[in-house]
């Protein structure tokens, strides 16, 4: 984790954000939801508590052995490319950092404030507390900002994605790492397992803005992992960094 965070450092260049807007069925994922079951998860979020232990692929799988610095598996521009899918997740949740002020922005706004995904769900939580209906004027901002923050997260991984698309060999090797991750982690209903298939917009248009949260979450900690367990990847990175400072 802390070798990954360092590399993100690194990369100085934000992912376009560019989402459509418009209304989905979150609004009626909202009214569904049982607040009771989900309420510390939405209380833990708010505080940013993440609890988890990492996954070490290695001592799970021999694939690590067949992609780890493999050109087109995973060699430095694949991990380069992993660094920035995190780097967009992070910033789609938590906001932008300012460097000098060491604090973080905001890509969207919300009744003229600008918020981050986390000041969604903590909005959610709200509006779920106090019965507010769909069709109030509040709800419908809200639905219309979470399906429009879905789409900002489409667009920014179809533009790290692109390479694996013209591999389906490495394509099926990541989503059978995805399948090993989830047991390991003990996710056994998570999205995670839509994550870049024909599935994914669907299943994510779908959901609240807590379950999405978590998704996001579940994908950042998978490729956190990854990147951290394919060392070969890591060393032509650094490699590569160097030739190119």
């Amino acid at each position: 984790m802390k070798k990954t965070l360092i590399y993100l450092s690194t990369l100085l260049s934000v992912l376009p954000s560019e989402g459509a807007l418009h209304m989905s069925s979150s609004q009626e994922s909202l009214q569904t939801i049982s607040f009771e079951k989900d309420q510390e998860a939405y209380n833990e979020i708010a505080r940013g508590i993440n609890k988890r232990v990492p996954t070490n692929f290695r001592d799970l799988t021999d694939i690590i052995s067949k992609i780890d610095g493999k050109k087109g598996f995973f060699d430095a521009r694949s991990y380069q490319l992993t660094l920035l899918a995190m780097k967009a997740i992070f910033e789609i949740q938590y906001g932008t950092l300012n460097k000098e002020t060491k604090q973080r922005t905001g890509l969207y706004t919300f009744q003229d404030k600008i918020v981050t995904l986390q000041d969604l769900v903590i909005k959610e939580r709200d509006l779920i507390k106090t019965n507010t209906p769909k069709n109030n004027p509040v709800f419908i901002e809200f639905s219309s900002l979470l399906q429009k923050i879905k789409d900002d997260f489409n667009q920014k991984m179809k533009a790290v994605r692109g390479r694996a698309e013209d591999n389906p060999i490495a394509k099926n090797l990541k989503h059978r790492l995805i399948a090993l991750y989830m047991q390991n982690q003990n996710l056994p209903h998570s999205h995670l397992q839509y994550a870049d298939t024909s599935e994914e917009k669907i299943r994510l248009d779908a959901i609240n803005a807590l379950d999405f949260f978590r998704f996001l979450n579940e994908l950042r900690y998978f490729l956190e992992d990854l990147t951290d367990s394919c060392t070969e990847g890591r060393k032509l990175y650094q490699e590569y960094i160097q030739k190119n400072k």
